[in-house]
């Protein structure tokens, strides 16, 4: 199940945070999980966008929700490409699948927004989506068919508008709609474990000595300091933000550097055009 927090609802827009969890109707519990912010900066020369309306709704939610929003604007956030790398790497790694991820099911809330607007930002940086569109699961039309069924939402926990609370209390709602449809009623916890079974049904392939010669899918961790993989050219954070205000204009009323949209630069602090 994906989550992800963004500056806009289309295909092309800005991603403040993607969080995830593996899971399965037959446990109690989600499996593994994954969750970073992202540097706004880095998405913006990838060629990303915001949206202003969407950036005023940012700013009128509480101070815990908007604790990611934050961190992507004001340097806390990794860059986009060592993200969306460590997302693939994540994806990969947690699979079962000797093909890697040729099976694994991307659920998102649904498919035409978590998915497609996840694939987009891949695309902008240069990368292929770590999943095949055809494995594209959607979880709204999921608990739209449950609501059908009388399943109700299960209670949240966390933070609402975090992206991996989020994913993890769709992922809980999936596994009752999905329990519930099945031929024959499968009842909560039928194996009787919790996180302990991830490894038992996820094993780790067999340690290989590695081929230098093979092609890695990973490059190493870069230098202290440096953010960015792939080959790509590496910056510090102070880069990245020094960048950030020579490329963006800077609101007069906060001398933040502004974020482009489909319609102009909003500042992120007010969610006005800075004049």
């Amino acid at each position: 199940m994906v989550d992800l927090e963004t500056l806009g609802t289309r295909p092309g827009s800005v991603i403040l945070s993607i969080g995830a969890c593996f899971f399965d109707p037959l446990f109690n519990e989600p499996g593994p999980t994954f969750y970073q912010v992202i540097d706004v900066a880095s998405s913006c020369v990838a060629g990303l966008r915001g949206d202003n309306e969407t950036i005023k709704w940012w700013l009128k939610q509480g101070d815990d929700a908007q604790e990611a929003y934050h961190q992507a604007f004001f340097g806390e956030g990794e860059p986009l490409v060592k993200t969306l790398e460590a997302f693939a790497a994540w994806l990969t790694s947690m699979s079962s699948m000797h093909d890697g991820t040729k099976r694994v099911k991307v659920w998102g809330n649904g498919a035409a927004f978590d998915n497609a607007l996840l694939a987009a930002a891949y695309h902008a940086a240069g990368l292929t989506p770590p999943w095949k569109f055809w494995n594209d699961r959607c979880f709204r039309t999921l608990k739209s068919l449950g609501a059908d069924l009388g399943v109700k939402e299960p209670p949240f926990t966390g933070t609402k508008h975090h992206a991996l609370d989020d994913a993890v209390h769709q992922a809980n709602w999936a596994c009752l709609v999905l329990r519930a449809m099945a031929p024959s009623p499968v009842p909560e916890g039928d194996r009787g474990l919790s996180l302990d079974w991830w490894p038992a049904v996820n094993p780790e392939p067999p340690v290989t000595d590695p081929d230098p010669a093979a092609p890695q899918p990973l490059m190493p961790d870069p230098p202290a300091g440096y953010l960015m993989s792939g080959g790509r050219r590496a910056y510090t954070k102070e880069e990245i933000m020094a960048s950030k205000q020579r490329i963006f204009p800077t609101c007069a009323t906060h001398q933040v550097a502004m974020i482009p949209t489909s319609s102009g630069f909003v500042c992120p602090a007010c969610g006005g055009d800075g004049a």
